[in-house]
C-alpha cells in the first residue's frame, strides 16, 4: 500500500498573487462608503437638476416675450423644452415645459387672467413627443427630425385649438388671432380656422426647436464618442 503523498503547493507567482487579490470583493466599510457617495451625488445632483428646469423655463419665457414685443406670430416658448427632453430625459422635459408657462404668467403679471398657465399641458406635449423620437432610436438623422418636427406641429396645433376653444371660446388675443379672424372671413368655422392658422405657425416655430434640440443631442453624442466611457477604477484607486 502506498503513502497518500500531501504535494508540496507551488508557491504563486506575482503575477498570479495580484490577479488574486484584484479580484477580491471589497470589504464592507467601502461598499457602504461607495452607497454614501451615490447618494450625496444624487443629493447634489437633484437641486443642480431643479435649477436648471427654472433657468431654463424662464428663458423659454423671455423668448417667447421677446417675439411677441415684435408681434411676431410665433411662439418659441419650446426651445429648451425639447432640448431638456432629448437630452436629460422626460421628467426634465415636461419640468420645463411647465415651468415655462408658470415664468410667462410671472412675465405678465396676470393681467391677462392666467391665460398662459391653460397652456402649459400644451408645452409639455413638445417634450413628450421629443422624448418618444429619441427613445425610439428615431432622432439620429435630418429625416428624423422632420418626421419629429411634423408631429410635434400637429399635436400642438390640436391641443392648443383644445385650448384656445374649449377655455377661451377661439381667441385670447394673440398673434395668431389675427390669422384665425383672417381665414373665418372665408367661411370656414371658427374651430377649423383655430387649427389651420396654427399649422403653419406651428411648423415654422417647432422646426427651430426640434433642430435645436437635434443638434444639442447630436453634439453629446459626438462628444461622448470622442471621449469615450470614463474607465474603471481599479484595486489600488479603489
Amino acid at each position: 500500500m502506498r503513502e497518500n503523498s500531501v504535494r508540496p503547493k507551488r508557491p504563486p507567482k506575482d503575477g498570479e498573487r495580484e490577479q488574486r487579490f484584484a479580484r477580491r470583493p471589497v470589504s464592507g466599510i467601502v461598499s457602504r462608503g461607495e452607497r454614501s457617495q451615490q447618494r450625496w451625488g444624487w443629493r447634489l445632483r437633484v437641486p443642480v437638476l431643479v435649477l436648471v428646469c427654472v433657468a431654463a423655463g424662464l428663458v423659454n419665457a423671455l423668448l417667447n416675450a421677446l417675439i411677441q414685443h415684435f408681434d411676431i406670430p410665433l411662439f418659441f416658448d419650446s426651445v429648451l423644452t425639447a432640448v431638456a427632453a432629448a437630452v436629460i430625459g422626460l421628467p426634465a422635459g415636461i419640468a420645463v415645459g411647465l415651468l415655462t408657462n408658470v415664468w410667462m404668467e410671472v412675465l405678465a403679471g396676470g393681467t391677462d387672467g392666467l391665460v398662459f398657465l391653460w397652456f402649459a399641458p400644451v408645452n409639455a406635449l413638445t417634450a413628450v413627443v421629443v422624448w418618444a423620437f429619441v427613445r425610439t432610436q428615431r432622432f439620429h438623422s435630418a429625416y428624423d427630425a422632420l418626421l419629429c418636427t411634423i408631429a410635434v406641429t400637429l399635436v400642438n396645433a390640436v391641443a392648443g385649438t383644445i385650448t384656445v376653444l374649449s377655455l377661451f371660446g377661439g381667441s385670447i388675443d394673440y398673434p395668431v388671432d389675427l390669422i384665425v379672424t383672417a381665414v373665418t372671413f372665408t367661411g370656414v368655422p371658427v374651430w377649423l380656422a383655430a387649427f389651420l392658422a396654427r399649422i403653419p405657425l406651428n411648423l415654422i416655430d417647432k422646426s427651430v426647436t426640434v433642430a435645436i434640440a437635434f443638434i444639442a443631442l447630436r453634439y453629446l453624442r459626438r462628444r461622448s464618442v470622442e471621449t469615450g466611457p470614463s474607465p474603471e477604477p481599479t484595486a489600488s484607486a479603489r
